[in-house]
């Protein structure tokens, strides 16, 4: 009897604790964000927010999602059905203008309303990549080439054909073929040989790009800086203030990287965003989460604690500041800056 008492007891507690199991997996809130490919450094930024909040955020578990461009991801946030993504200061004046590749928008949507922003990053330099033994030395050699400038629809894309039209007066279909494809299949297509010029965006050292230049001998094209300032589309995207230019060292990937200068190349900066209506509260415990557990992040990648700062966070800001992410940085002291909203300046 007393036997059969304790089993009682026993089974009654397993009851209890797998109830309770169950309850607290029910009260965990999943949120969906949209990421670049593996081995990107936004895949590897997004990643250290996740593993923040998945650590040390209760009941709250980030999930990546690298399928389709930022564009894609940014409308997705916007209608709800995502809640994190990259964004621009390009991306959000075209979705405002309904303009590339928001130019199917309804007239009166302006999702960019539905988008607030976490923080600043940079996004890595657009490499334009050939291999050692193509004849291709500067952008006037893509003539009648295969060019990869970004996946279709993507707002690096079009920038790519703004940098290569300034840079030579060449439009695709007419001086060179526009490879069309996605990150991942785009890095493996070159690496078969199937096309002439790869662009990857990349904070240097890029992994695949060092991956690239393990087997094979590559140089990188630089943009001509006169030209650039001379072209009106190129000198727009140097006057947008998350676009810079930087110098590439001739050995940034080692010795076979075959440039015996340096070159210059466009360096942009991009932003976390999040849904505008996401719980204040939440967005707080997020954003508190990541910077004060910032070592984490910066022992993902060796560029990390050079790129991804609390002092870097908030310049350039290309929309509103989410009430969540603004009160933490509020009690850090931090310096609010305007936005740069629709290419205008907006106080916080």
């Amino acid at each position: 009897m007393l036997k059969m008492l304790f089993r009682s007891f026993a089974v009654a507690g397993i009851a209890i604790v797998a109830a309770t199991g169950i309850a607290d997996a029910q009260e965990k809130t999943f949120y969906k964000m949209g990421t670049f490919p593996p081995g990107t450094s936004v895949n590897i930024i997004h990643t250290a927010w996740a593993n923040a909040v998945n650590r040390h955020v209760p009941n709250a578990e980030v999930q990546l999602s690298a399928s389709g461009p930022a564009t894609r991801h940014m409308l997705q946030v916007a209608a709800g059905d995502m809640d994190f993504s990259l964004t621009s200061m390009i991306s959000i004046q075209l979705m405002g203008a309904h303009k590339g590749p928001f130019k199917n928008l309804k007239e009166g949507d302006d999702p960019a309303k539905k988008l607030s922003i976490v923080f600043a990053h940079p996004i890595g330099a657009r490499h334009y990549i050939v291999f050692d033994e193509s004849p291709i030395q500067s952008f006037a050699d893509f003539k009648g080439k295969k060019v990869f400038l970004g996946p279709p629809g993507g707002t690096a894309t079009q920038q790519n054909l703004i940098t290569v039209k300034g840079q030579t007066g060449y439009v695709p279909g007419k001086d060179f073929e526009l490879v069309k494809l996605n990150w991942g299949p785009a890095i493996q297509a070159f690496q078969d040989r199937k096309y002439d010029v790869m662009m990857l965006p990349g904070i240097t050292p890029d992994p695949r790009i060092q991956q690239i230049a393990l087997t094979s001998k590559i140089r990188v094209i630089g943009v001509d800086e006169a030209q650039m300032m001379a072209d009106p589309g190129t000198k727009r995207i140097l006057a947008n203030p998350m676009n810079s230019l930087t110098d590439l060292a001739p050995d940034a990937y080692g010795s076979n990287q075959m440039n015996t200068t340096s070159v210059k190349l466009v360096d942009p900066k991009v932003a976390l965003a999040v849904r505008a209506d996401m719980d204040a509260d939440v967005v707080y415990a997020m954003t508190k989460a990541f910077w004060e557990n910032i070592e984490e992040a910066h022992a993902l990648a060796p560029w990390m604690s050079a790129a991804v700062t609390l002092d870097e966070a908030l310049f350039p800001i290309p929309n509103g500041i989410h009430p969540g992410a603004l009160r933490y940085y509020k009690e850090k002291g931090l310096t609010i800056p305007d936005a740069f909203v629709g290419g205008k300046r907006v106080p916080q």
